[in-house]
């Protein structure tokens, strides 16, 4: 059976409707799909900000505290200042973490370390010490995600 139009009739056929609407379905899923992607992008990236900014603030309270620690005839009491992150790190540096609020990451964790110049965790007597903040968190999807700010710290 042929399909054919008759002279004077104008319109498109089943046919034709069919495959424009398969076509328009196929667009708007990759559409869709991207679209999804990308605001699971932008959202990972809000979180990672917020990880950041909670580790970043964690070491400008140890460059502060270092200050304390400062000992009369240029001596640093580097005993003290690792005691005192250690004691942050037992507390789990409960002041900085962002699980509260709008922001909030789930199980979120920041942990510090101390290093030597050779990578090797740092001892009494280790001038200077590079000190890292890992953060720590869950995305939406349960997935664990790290990240790292670190600094080098000195006597002087």
């Amino acid at each position: 059976m042929k399909c054919r139009r008759l002279r004077g009739q104008s319109g498109v056929t089943l046919m034709e409707v069919t495959l424009a609407i398969a076509i328009f379905a196929v667009v708007i899923s990759v559409s869709a799909q991207s679209l999804m992607g990308f605001y699971a992008a932008i959202d990972l990236q809000k979180q990672r900000v917020e990880a950041l900014q909670s580790a970043r603030a964690v070491l400008s309270d140890i460059r502060l505290k270092r200050q304390e620690f400062e000992l009369p005839d240029d001596v640093f009491d580097w005993d003290g200042l690792m005691g005192w992150i250690d004691d942050g790190n037992d507390d789990g540096w409960q002041n900085y973490l962002r699980i509260n609020g709008a922001n909030a990451l789930r199980e979120h964790t920041l942990d510090v370390v101390a290093l030597d110049m050779d990578g090797n965790p740092a001892e009494a007597g280790d001038d200077p010490v590079e000190l890292q903040v890992v953060t720590t968190w869950q995305d939406l999807r349960g997935r664990t995600i790290s990240a790292v700010v670190a600094t080098i710290i000195s006597e002087k």
